[in-house]
């Protein structure tokens, strides 16, 4: 309790009034457990403390107590501290995830999302207008569509680079993710070749109308890409739509979010270096273990290379 009075609350002077008017006959019991939204039987008890103890039985119990789940200021502060000096490019929650993996520091994500949001660090999302959209069921099987795709950035924070990776579309799982100085044949083969060392050889690719692909007046009809795709039996679907791919198109989104603050939180400027933490870490630690489902069907469209279609993709690596 304050010293020198008690402080009241508008609901709470409500109340006293309330219990005060039945007190005195002017209110029913039935009234007053109305207007305060509780039993009959809560208000005989409510006006049996207020008479045995006076108004102070009006405030919670726990008034004046400190709580038990109380986080030290020190603790605040050095979690603040951190989001600002070493985290100030991450997101609130991948900050949270960071802080609490580097430095042992926790609390809820409520809670931190508040203390940045007072201390005016919050990073906000940029808010669309949303659109009614129908999904498209994900495949059965993994191995049977995978999607395919370029993203250009400044990953290491100043030079562009390009990030050609696919997804599965049955489980998200990412098999193959390269950077490379463009989105080229080059490029765009090496991935492929990954995949295919990794899991074996997709019955499908969708990706967009890029040169690579076929797409687009410069290579109409002719790509170095699809042709090594026929040899190898695997059929190229090609969209003009960027909704039609969406969940690589979504995977983009988050990995630029995420995977930039990384690379510079860890010093990795290089190429080499930064394909070296997506193989590693990002990858195997990040997106495998929290984006990917299970397929419906735990058949897999995934077939071994057979030794005579090797030649399709002899190309060096980039």
């Amino acid at each position: 309790m304050t010293k020198g009075g008690i402080f009241m609350s508008k609901n709470e002077s409500v109340a006293l009034r309330l219990l005060e008017d039945f007190r005195n006959g002017i209110l029913s019991r039935s009234q007053v457990a109305n207007l305060l939204q509780c039993s009959e039987r809560a208000i005989s008890r409510r006006v049996k403390k207020l008479r045995d103890q006076g108004i102070e039985d009006i405030k919670h119990g726990n008034y004046g107590n400190i709580p038990a789940n109380r986080i030290e200021h020190s603790k605040r502060d050095q979690m603040l501290d951190l989001a600002k000096r070493l985290y100030y490019d991450f997101n609130m929650l991948h900050c949270l995830e960071k802080i609490h993996e580097n430095h042992g520091l926790c609390t809820s994500y409520m809670t931190f999302h508040k203390w940045c949001r007072e201390a005016g660090i919050a990073k906000r999302k940029q808010r669309r207008t949303s659109k009614s959209r129908v999904y498209r069921e994900r495949m059965a099987c993994e191995g049977l569509l995978l999607q395919m795709d370029g993203s250009h950035h400044r990953w290491n924070g100043k030079d562009e680079w390009c990030l050609i990776a696919m997804i599965d579309d049955a489980t998200s799982e990412i098999p193959a993710a390269r950077f490379f100085e463009g989105e080229t044949t080059l490029g765009c083969t090496n991935v492929l070749r990954a995949v295919i060392e990794a899991k074996g050889v997709p019955q499908m690719i969708y990706t967009d109308q890029a040169g690579w692909a076929g797409g687009g007046p410069k290579r109409n009809g002719f790509s170095q890409f699809v042709r090594a795709c026929k040899e190898l039996d695997i059929r190229v679907i090609i969209t003009s739509s960027a909704e039609a791919k969406g969940r690589i198109e979504r995977a983009w989104r988050t990995t630029q979010d995420r995977l930039i603050p990384e690379l510079r939180l860890a010093g990795i400027t290089s190429m080499l270096d930064s394909n070296r933490y997506l193989d590693q870490v990002y990858v195997p630690k990040y997106w495998h273990v929290r984006n990917t489902v299970i397929a419906r069907d735990s058949t897999s469209q995934y077939r071994p290379l057979q030794p005579h279609e090797r030649r399709s993709l002899a190309v060096s690596p980039a």
